[in-house]
Formats: C-alpha cells, structure tokens, sequence
C-alpha cells in the first residue's frame, strides 16, 4: 500500500520532467540556430579575406600585370592559381562605383536592387562591393576596398560560373568581369 504523500509526489515528478525536456529542447534549437549563423559569417569572412588576399597580390605586382580569378561553389574545382571559394549564405555580389552611372535594371538580386536605387538617389556612399544574402539569417555587410578600381559596374551571381579580372593599372587594382 502507497502513502498518501507518494501518491502526490508522481504527477510533480512527471510535470517537472516535462519542463526539463520542453527547456531542453528550445535551448538546444537556440544553439543550433546560432552554430549555423556562427558558420555562415565564418564561410562570409573567409570568402573576404581569400578576395582581399588576392587584390592585394596583385597590387604589388608590376603595373600591367593580370590575373583571372574564379568564384567556385566548391573547393579544387579548377586548376586556376586563383580561385576564391563562394560562400554558401550569399547569392551573389556587386561591385558599384557610383562615381559612374548605376544601371540598377542591369542587378538579377532584387533586394539588393532596391537597396542600391535608394543608395543611388541619396548621392552614393563610400562602398564599392554589395552582397545579395540567400538567407534572411545569413548577412554580410557592404565592403570599401581602397585599393580597387571599378572600371564598369557589375555583379556576380554566386549560383554560376564566374570569373573576375584583377589588373594592376599602377596605382589601383582594376576589377571587371571576365
């Protein structure tokens, strides 16, 4: 026969479990969710060093000197000397210059398209590389990189091919898409 304070005892014993599980259970979604956010501005950072890295050897390099860079999807796809790794959170990139016209029909990323016809009636800003995210949680901030020179505005979509050129012109590196 029970006593009458282990029969009580039961019902708090599985509510308390419940909680425990239920509290379980969100935090380890937060940190999930945090872990992916985490290795998404890891893929972001490293992919803007690696485009950094290779603007800055080709600005020490001889004036004239060139090289085509490719944007791959993943690691060891070609067996170019210069090929920079896309990260997967982001659909794509531009490189504006609003020293020169903004032909924002021209830009396949919508939210960025409106972002930078704002940006455009406003006079332009100090940046020159804009990036599309694929992901609401996944965001990279727009880039000023001084030692380039954007000769005509383009962007990048990160879902293709691509190729860019990097031309030392002497006292910039020049970037266009090859």
């Amino acid at each position: 026969m029970k006593k009458r304070g282990q029969l009580l005892s039961q019902p708090f014993f599985y509510i308390s479990a419940i909680i425990v599980i239920g509290l379980i259970l969100i935090f380890g979604f937060k940190v999930i969710g945090d872990l992916r956010r985490t290795g998404c501005n890891v893929e972001n950072a490293k992919f803007l060093n690696e485009l950094e890295k290779n603007i800055d050897d080709m600005y020490t390099n001889f004036p004239g000197s060139s090289e085509d860079c490719s944007i791959v999807n993943s690691y060891g796809s070609s067996k170019n000397t210069c090929e920079i790794q896309a990260p997967s959170g982001i659909a794509g990139m531009c490189f504006v210059d609003f020293g020169n016209t903004v032909n924002t029909e021209s830009i396949p990323f919508t939210n960025l398209k409106e972002d930078l016809q704002i940006i455009q009636k406003g006079g332009g800003d100090d940046y020159n590389i804009y990036f599309a995210p694929k992901q609401e949680n996944c965001k990279i901030d727009r880039k000023r990189i001084t030692k380039i020179k954007i000769k005509e505005n383009f962007c990048i979509d990160f879902n293709k091919k691509n190729k860019i050129r990097l031309e030392n012109v002497g006292r910039s590196v020049e970037i266009r898409k090859v």
